[in-house]
């Protein structure tokens, strides 16, 4: 047997074997998140824009992911709609359209104000104070990393309400829909800082869910999605931006 051994110092270049074994060999779970956590934030920040045609080659070579990796985590995109698989050999980013935002704020009204007023005297007031307090925490308009930071907080402050609403197949759709909402919530941010609308629609539902009033639970959260959807919708039909930001009047990009 022949032994080649490298002694420069510098690893040894590798063969077209290594490159594929590397490149099938199943992902640890910690790779996996990573490279979800990875696209979908490139996702609702528009570094990869609705329509936008994606490869696991592509995505390798962008970021620099595994591609057993890659595989996992456009899997979990796809679930939660933030791609589409057009045909065997064709995924894209999932459109934003008038129409899917439309759908996307009808699901909310559906699921949030329900699971609210199921939440309601379950949560604890340390609970709220640290969750508001981070999505009211400054970020920088036009820094993506801060505005997805700001992003999941207010993500995680809706999360925590679903989950304290006790039924877990609720929290995941709950979930399905703040994740594609936060791509129309980035859009909100470089058309107008509605933040505050955000942030300040949070007072009144903490305060009905620690004083365990369901039915105003309820009537708050349905409240603030319809503020939020308005402050958005106002923001689309006036903005010179619509066509730049990728967001079409109706449902086909194909």
């Amino acid at each position: 047997m022949v032994m080649t051994v490298n002694t420069s110092g510098q690893p040894a270049p590798k063969t077209a074997a290594e490159t594929a074994h590397r490149a099938a060999t199943p992902p640890t779970a910690s790779l996996a998140r990573s490279a979800f956590d990875r696209l979908r934030k490139a996702i609702v920040t528009h570094e990869l824009r609705p329509g936008t045609r994606i490869s696991e080659r592509f995505l390798e070579e962008r970021y620099g992911l595994r591609r057993a990796a890659i595989r996992d985590a456009l899997v979990r995109l796809e679930e939660k709609q933030l791609i589409e698989a057009i045909s065997p050999k064709k995924t894209i980013v999932a459109p934003l359209t008038m129409e899917s935002i439309r759908a996307l704020f009808d699901l909310r009204t559906l699921l949030e104000p329900d699971a609210a007023a199921k939440a309601a005297g379950r949560i604890d007031r340390a609970t709220f104070k640290r969750l508001d307090d981070a999505c009211r925490a400054d970020f920088t308009l036009g820094d993506p990393h801060s505005e997805f930071a700001f992003l999941e907080a207010n993500k995680a402050f809706h999360m925590a309400i679903a989950h304290a609403a006790g039924n877990r197949l609720q929290a995941d759709f709950i979930e399905q829909v703040q994740d594609a909402s936060m791509r129309i919530m980035w859009v909100g941010l470089q058309l107008g800082d509605s933040s505050d609308v955000w942030r300040h629609g949070h007072d009144d539902i903490i305060q009905a869910l620690l004083e365990g009033d369901a039915q105003a639970a309820r009537d708050k959260a349905q409240r603030h999605l319809k503020e939020g959807q308005r402050s958005i919708f106002e923001l689309l039909a006036s903005s010179p931006m619509l066509s730049n930001i990728e967001i079409t009047m109706n449902a086909g990009i194909r």
